[in-house]
C-alpha cells in the first residue's frame, strides 16, 4: 500500500487508491493544502492500471519529483520525493523497508521482506512498553537498548538473563554496522542501515588511495633512482665529452702553433733569397756596363 507522507507539515498520511487525487488550496480538491505558494489546483495523481502518474496543473510555483520539475504524467515510485512549492511529500510504502533507514530483518524472513524500523532509541524486550516487543519467555522484560549513532548502531545489553550477541559474540555494549547479525537470546535479526556498503567502500577507497600513493611513491622513487642512475651514468659521458673537447682543442693548438712559428721562418727565407738575388743582379749589371 502506497501513501502520501507529508514531511514538513503536520498532516496525516493519505492512502493512494484508485481514480484521481487532486491536490491544491481549493476546497474541492481531494487533498487540500492551505499553504503559501500552493495553487488552487496545483497537481493531480492518477492511477492507470499499475502505474501512478503525477501531473502539474499549470501551477504558479511548479511541481517537482526528486528535484526535477515535471509537467504531465510523471510516473511515481516508492520513496520518490514530491515538492509542491515548499511542501515536501514522500511516496512511502507501508510495512516496507525504505533503503537507507535503520531496520531489523528477521534472518528467517527473507521471502516475506518484513522489516522492523528502528527509532533513535529502540528498547527491545518482552514488556509491552518496549518499542520492539518479542513475545518469548526467554527474553528479559527490557532486554537490549539500540541507539542510532551516526553511521553505526550502539547495542547495549540491559543485564538480560540470556544475553545479547553481535555476530555470535556476546556483548555488554558494542557498536554494530549494517550487515551485522544481532541476536537477542536465540532470536537473530539482520541489521540494515543507511548506505550499508559505504563503510566498506570508504575502507576500500582509502586502501586504493594508499596503494595509489604507494605505487606513485614507488614509481617516483624508481624514477628518481633511474634519474640518479642516468645522471651518474651521464657524468662519465660528460667527462668523456670534455676530454674529447679538450683533446680537440689541444690538437688544434698543437696544429696552430707550428703554423704560427713557421710564418716568420718563411718570411726570413724569402728575404734572404731576395737579398741574394738583388746582390747578384747588381753585380751582373756592374760588370756588364763596365
Amino acid at each position: 500500500m502506497l501513501l502520501l507522507q507529508f514531511l514538513n507539515i503536520n498532516k496525516p498520511s493519505i492512502k493512494i487508491s484508485g481514480g484521481t487525487i487532486s491536490i491544491g488550496q481549493d476546497n474541492s480538491n481531494n487533498v487540500i493544502i492551505d499553504e503559501p505558494g500552493i495553487s488552487d489546483f496545483h497537481a493531480e495523481i492518477t492511477i492507470e492500471e499499475s502505474r501512478i502518474l503525477l501531473s502539474d496543473l499549470l501551477s504558479e510555483n511548479g511541481t517537482f519529483v526528486n528535484n526535477q520539475r515535471i509537467s504531465r504524467n510523471k510516473e511515481l515510485h516508492p520513496w520518490d520525493r514530491i515538492k509542491l512549492a515548499s511542501i515536501e511529500i514522500e511516496i512511502s510504502e507501508a510495512e516496507k523497508y525504505r533503503p537507507g533507514d535503520w531496520a531489523l530483518k528477521k534472518e528467517s524472513d527473507l521471502l516475506n521482506s518484513q522489516y522492523i524500523p528502528l527509532q533513535t532509541l529502540t528498547y527491545v524486550g518482552r514488556a509491552s512498553d518496549c518499542d520492539l516487543v518479542i513475545l518469548d519467555g526467554l527474553l528479559s522484560r527490557q532486554h537490549t537498548l539500540l541507539t542510532i549513532d551516526g553511521a553505526r548502531l550502539l547495542v547495549e545489553d540491559l543485564q538480560s538473563a540470556n544475553g545479547t550477541f553481535i555476530n555470535h559474540i556476546k556483548i555488554d555494549s558494542a557498536y554494530a554496522s549494517p550487515g551485522d547479525e544481532i541476536t537477542f537470546d536465540t532470536i537473530t535479526f539482520e541489521l540494515l542501515g543507511p548506505c550499508p556498503h559505504d563503510a566498506s567502500l570508504l575502507v576500500e577507497d582509502n586502501t586504493i588511495v594508499r596503494d595509489d600513493e604507494a605505487e606513485d611513491a614507488t614509481i617516483i622513487a624508481s624514477h628518481i633512482d633511474s634519474d640518479k642512475t642516468q645522471l651518474f651514468q651521464s657524468k662519465p659521458s660528460l667527462n668523456t665529452e670534455k676530454t674529447i673537447l679538450l683533446t680537440a682543442v689541444e690538437k688544434s693548438e698543437q696544429t696552430l702553433k707550428p703554423s704560427l712559428n713557421s710564418k716568420p721562418r718563411s718570411d726570413l727565407a724569402w728575404g734572404i733569397t731576395g737579398f741574394i738575388l738583388s746582390l747578384l743582379i747588381g753585380l751582373f749589371l756592374y760588370f756588364f756596363l763596365r
